[in-house]
């Protein structure tokens, strides 16, 4: 992106009004945000930039639009991963808590439906206490189902005896015309078995171009490509499973009656080296996979290769452990200053709002402190005054809405502002002065 807003700023010196491609130049720093729009503004164009060419630009606008949509995704992403970190950084220091109240470092707004169902004592419950559990008996259920599902693969030719644990289970529901335990383990294992499959092919990355990435940060080819590939395979899954529980009659080679799915699509043997034997043993490799897997063989292989893998002996991976720690404590001062930040602001704009209050509540009684007169002081000449108004008075009588702004944003930052302008624009449309200034100079 700071390439594209080099080329941006070097372009907009080229071409001014004037020029014919001022217009298409427009459209371009239009589509950035403001915060890129400042940067390019703020950057300083070379001395003899060159006019572009429209074919240039047109290439400059499709660079613009993808790096765009990369920074969107990237900061999402960031985002997404901060969040998770603070919160497993809460969860390791509630479990220390004696209250048994889930305490949030940062807090976030949540709807008040959330707030009633799930308090802080039930948060506290499920984080800590239940959802470790949870997640070691599920650990132990997928587990079982992958050790059974690889058996299966393994063994699904063998007719004789039948070594299938899932045709072993359908074949006893059969004999008893169980059809309800039919139709539940049929769907348990169909699923499970596409959930393995697209939860790592969906996670495969060609060259960071077609992958899929949450909170809707994915374009629209990576969309294309994952419906694609999801296309092909589910049919192909999906006979895998009838020979699974040997009711693809091509593979078993007996006589069985031909489900609807078979009768509709038809049987994979329609090359002749598939047909022949391919389609029953590949399967098997699927352990090698496992072995794989299980070995970080490929991650290893990588790392060997010069790409940084995270591998848990390796001294690069310390390394960027340290260095994550680092950011994310970084970030967490960052977002802690913020908030102090937002906290101060609030709290000024409450005191001034209640001395506001208070002033247009009080019914002429005097303190006798500096300027405690009435507001028509500073806004009209006084019948009982017979001195002229001082020069630092005339500085008071106006409301100076551009000096107050300056203040309060040299003071507490830009986005102090918005938070108060509607308590300042009331005050403009009552006509009353702002604050006297030297109010306590004589206590």
């Amino acid at each position: 992106m700071d390439d594209i807003l080099d080329s941006l700023s070097a372009i907009t010196a080229a071409v001014g009004p004037p020029h014919p491609l001022h217009r298409h130049v427009e459209t371009i720093v239009q589509k950035l945000p403001v915060q890129l729009r400042d940067r390019l503004n703020s950057r300083q164009a070379p001395e003899r930039p060159a006019a572009p060419s429209l074919k240039s630009l047109v290439n400059l606008h499709k660079k613009m639009i993808k790096a765009l949509h990369v920074l969107q995704r990237t900061e999402t992403q960031w985002g997404i991963t901060l969040e998770r970190v603070f919160h497993l950084e809460d969860v390791s220091t509630n479990l220390r808590s004696p209250d048994r109240r889930f305490a949030h470092t940062f807090h976030t707004a949540r709807p008040r439906a959330l707030r009633l169902l799930y308090p802080p004592t039930t948060e506290w419950y499920w984080e800590c206490l239940l959802k470790q559990y949870f997640l070691k008996t599920m650990a132990v259920v997928t587990g079982i189902m992958s050790l059974a599902l690889v058996w299966s693969e393994m063994t699904f030719f063998s007719k004789q005896p039948v070594l299938s644990i899932f045709a072993n289970i359908l074949n006893a529901a059969k004999y008893t015309y169980n059809y309800a335990a039919i139709v539940w383990v049929s769907t348990l294992v169909i699923a499970y078995m596409f959930y393995c499959a697209y939860s790592t092919v969906l996670k495969i990355r060609l060259l960071n171009l077609w992958y899929l990435a949450p909170h809707h940060q994915t374009n629209e080819y990576s969309l294309i490509f994952s419906g694609m590939m999801v296309c092909r395979l589910t049919p192909a899954m999906c006979l895998n499973f009838l020979s699974l529980v040997h009711m693809d009659s091509h593979v078993i080679k007996e006589y069985v009656m031909e489900t609807y799915y078979t009768q509709i699509m038809g049987h994979m043997d329609v090359l002749g080296i598939i047909a022949e034997g391919f389609n029953i043993y590949f399967p098997m490799l699927v352990v090698l996979l496992c072995a794989a897997t299980y070995l970080s063989l490929g991650s290893r292989l990588l790392s060997l290769c010069g790409f940084h893998q995270f591998v848990g002996d390796d001294e690069l991976t310390t390394d960027l452990v340290d260095e994550g720690r680092e950011i994310v404590k970084r970030e967490k001062r960052k977002r802690q200053r913020a908030e102090e930040s937002l906290t101060r602001r609030r709290d000024y704009s409450e005191r001034y709002s209640n001395y506001r209050t208070k002033r247009d509540n009080q019914d002429g009684a005097h303190t006798g402190l500096l300027h405690d007169v009435d507001s028509d002081y500073y806004v009209q000449p006084s019948p009982e005054r017979s001195q002229p108004v001082s020069a630092y008075q005339r500085a008071e009588l106006p409301y100076n809405r551009t000096t107050v702004d300056d203040e309060l944003d040299q003071r507490f930052g830009a986005s102090t502002l918005p938070a108060i302008q509607s308590e300042f624009d009331e005050r403009r449309r009552d006509k009353m002065s702002a604050p006297p200034r030297g109010l306590f100079d004589d206590v």
